[in-house]
């Protein structure tokens, strides 16, 4: 149970660091435009440095499986998602597209990759770009149908061209072709990666912050989509798989990425195309609190459930 501690110490050190967070935006320290630059900064330069560096180490084809394999779960995490979704949450209402999607989509980027990296390293991270490149790839194209009805060619590209993709993309082909950069190109890169969890929960914080939480709490419909999103997802994933791939690194990274709270993506779009984003940003800003206490909780019925 090394593992479950090892999480419980660092979404500890994370809950810390948002809370701070909150009191820097209500004291003035930081304001949207501050979180803005934050976003950006992570989008376009952190995550992509960490994502990057977890590519670089010699070729190697058990590796190699291993990622093709988490590739294979990541597209099954986010159908069960789907499928989940679709069975629970079904009444028709304005709500409803921001429920599922909260529901199917995880903050893989902001909060796993900190998690993952502080908990696994590198590997860990090597195995989690295979969730980011089907999160990237779904998003953009079930994600914007359901919100908007249709998908253009623009949006499927946006998939390929993120800032993410850009950075996995050159990881693989530097992996494949076992290119590896010196350590005087790597130190900065591994620095600027390394900013990722201070600057995610600053971020996660400040979204907080700007949020009702006591009066969000008392929707009874957010404790429903909290339940089938933090419990009832990642505890299905790992009754299916974990009888097939164990409760190693790989399904570790797997069971984080799916017990993940609801993405930031679900809230930007929600803006975009005028679907209550009040309520996006309340799903984003509540699942995110409980998360810190279910995602140890999904590790330990990973390492618990017996084969």
């Amino acid at each position: 149970m090394e593992i479950v501690s090892l999480a419980a110490k660092q979404i500890f050190t994370m809950f810390v660091i948002i809370i701070i967070a909150v009191v820097c935006y209500k004291k003035k320290l930081i304001d949207n435009n501050g979180n803005n630059v934050l976003s950006n900064l992570l989008l376009y330069l952190i995550n992509p440095c960490i994502l990057f560096c977890s590519y670089q180490k010699e070729f190697d084809a058990k590796m190699m499986n291993g990622l093709l394999i988490s590739l294979a779960l990541a597209l099954a995490s986010h159908l069960l998602g789907m499928l989940i979704a679709a069975l629970f949450l079904r009444n028709k209402q304005a709500d409803l597209v921001n429920e599922r999607l909260a529901v199917i989509y995880t903050n893989c980027g902001f909060l796993a990759i900190p998690l993952v990296n502080e908990i696994y390293g590198y590997e860990g991270v090597f195995y989690l770009t295979a969730y980011i490149t089907v999160f990237n790839f779904l998003i953009w194209s079930h994600g914007i149908i359901c919100m908007r009805g249709s998908c253009e060619k623009k949006d499927m590209l946006k998939a390929v061209t993120s800032p993410a993709s850009f950075a996995i993309i050159v990881g693989i082909i530097f992996y494949v072709a076992g290119i590896i950069l010196p350590d005087f190109m790597m130190y900065p890169l591994e620095y600027l990666g390394d900013m990722n969890t201070p600057v995610a929960m600053l971020i996660a914080g400040v979204c907080i912050a700007q949020t009702d939480i006591t009066k969000t709490f008392k929707k009874p419909r957010i404790y429903l989509v909290c339940l089938l999103k933090l419990i009832i997802l990642p505890l299905v994933f790992i009754c299916i798989f974990k009888p097939f791939f164990g409760d190693g690194i790989l399904m570790g990274v797997l069971t984080i990425a799916t017990a993940s709270p609801t993405a930031t993506m679900c809230m930007i779009f929600a803006v975009k195309y005028d679907k209550n984003s009040t309520y996006a940003s309340e799903l984003f800003a509540v699942t995110t609190l409980l998360s810190l206490i279910t995602i140890p909780l999904s590790l330990f019925f990973l390492k618990a459930l017996p084969v």
